[in-house]
């Protein structure tokens, strides 16, 4: 189970369990035993999650989204968002929140939008295009 989940959430970072192990300065032999079935040490699943940025518990977790489950503009802003730096990535999040917030206010007119999606749904419609 656990190198299942490893190598799809390598894959939806574009990478493989193999390459990850290599930059972490691990021996690659960690990947044949994992997919015979072994688990990692402690300290080895914090480094993984580290560099996945995902939580340990997500190399656990078969209910977690698998990117062929996502609609497009999902795994669009997915993508951006593992590009991000920590700082970008709390930016993006406290954003996202924004713009719920803005959604569950009453609208003064039937039909209208928040400003912010009014501005950022151009932006996305751009990025959806390419």
């Amino acid at each position: 189970m656990f190198f299942e989940q490893l190598k799809r959430i390598c894959a939806l970072n574009g990478t493989t369990p193999t390459s990850i192990v290599k930059k972490l300065g691990l021996s690659s032999s960690n990947v044949t035993s994992w997919k015979n079935g072994a688990s990692p040490k402690t300290d080895v699943l914090e480094k993984l999650a580290q560099e996945l940025n995902v939580p340990v518990s997500a190399f656990f977790d078969s209910n977690a989204p698998s990117q062929q489950q996502l609609q497009p503009d999902e795994a669009e802003l997915l993508e951006v968002y593992q590009k991000l730096a920590k700082s970008g990535k709390r930016q993006l999040m406290g954003r996202a929140y924004e713009l719920l917030d803005g959604q569950a206010a009453p609208q003064a007119e039937a039909g209208t939008t928040p400003p912010d999606i009014d501005m950022v749904a151009p932006i996305m419609e751009r990025g959806l295009k390419k």
